[in-house]
């Protein structure tokens, strides 16, 4: 099984990651805006692009995928707001297009704790 993780050079990504690979059957990808050498040392290949860009998505996504587990996300209690909705509203919209017109059979959500904070 070919598997995405957004955001997987973070805390939970990292982590989810690792449980992933323990399952030799799956093929784990990390899709981030950068690298990550621990991911690196760990066999993970990362495919750099921005949620807020379909394009990068779109690209990610064509290599073919059976699940992506999305971690990524702008987190933080304070910050532009736009800057929140862009990442984690339209980013994520802009996943779920891609997940679907791609045929991804499985797509894992995480959200982030700043969906709990007003403006």
């Amino acid at each position: 099984m070919k598997i995405l993780v957004t955001g997987g050079g973070g805390f939970l990504g990292t982590h989810i990651i690792k449980e992933l690979l323990k399952n030799q059957s799956y093929v784990v990808t990390n899709f981030s805006r950068h690298s990550y050498l621990h991911l690196e040392d760990m066999g993970v290949p990362t495919i750099k692009g921005d949620l807020k860009n379909a394009a990068d998505i779109e690209k990610a996504l064509s290599s073919g995928f059976d699940a992506i587990f999305h971690v990524a996300a702008m987190m933080g209690n304070w910050g532009r707001y736009q800057d929140f909705l862009d990442t984690n509203y339209y980013g994520t919209k802009n996943l779920l297009e891609g997940a679907r017109a791609h045929g991804v059979k499985r797509f894992i959500y995480t959200s982030t704790p700043s969906v709990v904070f007003g403006k």
